[in-house]
């Protein structure tokens, strides 16, 4: 996490969350914070081999298996959710946010349709991902209503997004057949460049 730091780019503005699933579920970030497979849920995901080799550094879920963590964005704040996704061709929710009291899906949820296009909160983007292999997904949304959706450092499209009020969790790698390497979530919205410089630096 500390090798793009030498590109110019700071980006522990404002982070809340960078889970790097190197053998554990620790939040790179420090602060104590960790992410946890509730028993709730049928299974848990596994430890695979990563992007780029490492063994044990990226996580495999199949159907029903998720991690569960402390909401990561505020309800009505900008924030920016990056991950690197491995899909296998189907319907998939990469992340949601939820109100655990509920246990409903109530937050921004990201998923990817059966024809490979990014979604948040149900509306398409033109953003297309390549499935059965490794890619770069970024969604930066705004309080005001729209988001901004990357795949692999280039801005796909612009579309609605929806506000909410009550976030207590999320949930990774919900209803998701493939895999999670790097999880990073932040409380304000990055730029083209910001993105662009992160997916260069972890590619």
């Amino acid at each position: 996490f500390e090798y793009f730091y030498t590109m110019g780019e700071d980006f522990t503005g404002d982070l809340a969350a960078h889970y790097e699933f190197a053998g554990d579920l620790l939040n790179a970030k420090d602060d104590g914070t960790t992410a946890e497979v509730p028993n709730s849920y049928a299974g848990a995901p596994t430890y695979v081999t990563d992007r780029n080799g490492v063994e044990s550094s990226a996580l495999a879920f199949g159907a029903g298996q998720r991690i569960e963590t402390p909401a990561l964005v505020g309800a009505e704040t900008n924030y920016t959710i990056a991950m690197w996704v491995y899909v296998e061709p189907t319907n998939a929710t990469l992340y949601v946010d939820r109100n655990s009291g509920s246990h409903s899906d109530t937050g921004h949820k990201i998923t990817i349709t059966s024809a490979g296009l990014v979604a948040l909160d149900g509306v398409v983007s033109a953003g297309k991902i390549i499935y059965d292999a490794w890619q770069f997904i970024a969604v930066v949304g705004s309080y005001d209503g729209e988001a901004e959706v990357y795949v692999n450092g280039i801005k796909q499209d612009i579309i609605a997004c929806s506000a909410f009020t009550t976030l207590t969790e999320g949930l990774i790698g919900s209803d998701l057949v493939g895999k999670v390497d790097d999880f990073w979530a932040w409380s304000r919205s990055l730029d083209a460049k910001e993105i662009a410089d992160l997916y260069a630096a972890e590619k």
